[in-house]
């Protein structure tokens, strides 16, 4: 969801009304970019476990270890997302 926004975000501007003009200037792409990479593998482990024709129980512990691992703050985070990952 968040990769749609990312994608067209350099064009959003001039649809936008000018009463909300200010919110999306407020924006850090470069945040939003390292957001929408830090969420992609929750979308992956969401799409794995959704796979209606095999079961998938099994997958549950390990990819919940890989999200809590992926979760971890790392030494070259920003501050911001060691905030989200502390926060999940």
């Amino acid at each position: 969801m968040l990769n749609v926004f990312l994608k067209v975000f350099d064009d959003i501007g001039v649809v936008l009304n000018n009463n909300y003009l200010s919110y999306f200037t407020a924006i850090d792409k470069e945040l939003l970019e390292e957001v929408c990479k830090f969420l992609e593998l929750f979308e992956e482990v969401i799409n794995k476990l959704s796979q209606e024709e095999r079961l998938t129980i099994y997958m549950v512990i390990p990819l919940r270890q890989l999200l809590i691992n992926h979760c971890e703050p790392q030494f070259e985070d920003t501050a911001e997302l060691k905030e989200l990952k502390v926060f999940l």
